[in-house]
């Protein structure tokens, strides 16, 4: 009864995760009444959550008259996350708009390890491709992901995966039935592979790749000039797209304090009724610890930074390329931005990125600017 109800996520509301919190509750608080102890080995339950505020200001570019600057709440989630037989994991992740009052599911899915290093998920959860998309946005090391992420569009979806490791070697494929957006209903079939260094200084190579059946469905890539303040900015047209293919190979190393991380990404947009149209970026960052840490990986994503009871602080530089510029519509721009992250410490981290944006093609070639983006970020 389980699988089909993780496979219809709208399905279930807020009676589902209280009366999963009151099952834990019970869990937990029957290790303290006797006879009524429960091994961890056969259940256990942790319940997280995060929320990130975000500040960003605007100046220079054409577009406006005067600076922009707003506040937005990135996100605010409550997850739990219950084991059972150490072998299933259920996962709840909901995510609260505390302006609006409203909630949604971002995450339901529950997952299975199987012998011979086998492991499959079924439910809502996101697509797995490449480094960043696949991290977690709250392990993620500059407040803005590169301009050239954005224009891969791999949202969360409805689907199962299945995972294998060798050795070294992780595989996955995955097959998602995607959420509805303005009339589109999109599928896709997913395969990703990561090989990770066994040596001192850690080191991995990863290649993704993806396909989305449109069937005539409207497709836009679009994104924002490295703040959410740019609303309409930066965008193509609209197009009636038949398939979608993603291609992504990408590299991280790691040697002590420092971090580096580089992808390169195509996007192909196959339509019979417009043309065919290809769009690609690539970004570099790296960042490096003034104290003592570094970053840590685990099947080719970031994983929570290992802190103890100190502090950390943390420069990241990003150079990010785009070249959304097709059929005489579109654009191409570049982004350099550094920042600076400091760790109070596991729970709480504080995040300042300065971008300059610069675009090369399209309607607004020859236009640049500057955002400044700042976020709290606190871990619960």
């Amino acid at each position: 009864m389980l699988l089909p109800l993780l496979l219809r996520p709208s399905t279930i509301g807020r009676s589902t995760l209280s009366a999963s919190i009151l099952l834990a509750s019970h869990g937990v608080f029957a290790a303290n009444i006797p006879g009524l102890s429960i091994d961890p080995e056969v259940f256990s339950f942790e319940l997280s959550g995060v929320l990130m505020e975000d500040f960003t200001y605007l100046d220079q570019l054409s577009r406006y008259n005067a600076p922009a600057s707003q506040w937005t709440t990135r996100r605010s989630s409550i997850a739990a996350q219950m084991t059972f037989l150490d072998f299933v994991s259920l996962e709840l992740d909901l995510g609260v708009d505390l302006e609006k009052d409203e909630y949604e599911w971002r995450d339901v899915n529950v997952s299975l390890d199987l012998p011979n290093k086998w492991e499959f998920n079924a439910g809502k959860m996101k697509q797995n491709f490449g480094i960043l998309h696949s991290s977690s946005l709250k392990n993620q090391l500059s407040p803005e992901r590169p301009i050239a992420l954005d224009l891969l569009s791999l949202e969360r979806g409805t689907g199962i995966a299945l995972q294998k490791s060798f050795g070294r070697n992780y595989l996955g494929v995955a097959y998602f039935d995607g959420d509805e957006q303005e009339d589109t209903k999109v599928t896709s079939v997913l395969a990703n592979y990561v090989f990770e260094s066994d040596s001192s200084s850690y080191w991995h190579a990863g290649l993704s790749v993806a396909s989305e059946a449109y069937d005539q469905s409207v497709y836009r890539a679009q994104t924002q000039a490295a703040t959410d303040v740019m609303d309409d900015f930066l965008r193509t047209e609209k197009i009636t797209a038949d398939r979608v293919n993603y291609f992504g190979p990408n590299f991280a190393w790691q040697s002590g304090r420092l971090t580096v991380l580089s992808e390169h990404l195509q996007t192909q947009v196959k339509s019979k009724l417009e043309g065919d149209r290809t769009y690609s970026g690539s970004y570099i960052q790296a960042s490096w610890f003034l104290s003592d840490h570094q970053h840590r990986f685990n099947e080719g994503s970031l994983k929570s930074l290992p802190m103890g009871n100190t502090k950390a602080l943390e420069l990241v530089s990003t150079f990010s390329r785009l070249d959304a510029y097709s059929e005489g519509d579109g654009f191409a721009a570049d982004t350099f931005g550094i920042g600076v992250n400091y760790y109070l410490n596991e729970n709480l981290k504080l995040m300042s990125e300065l971008n300059h944006l610069s675009v090369n093609r399209g309607d607004y070639a020859g236009d640049s600017g500057m955002s400044l983006v700042v976020r709290f970020q606190l871990e619960f």
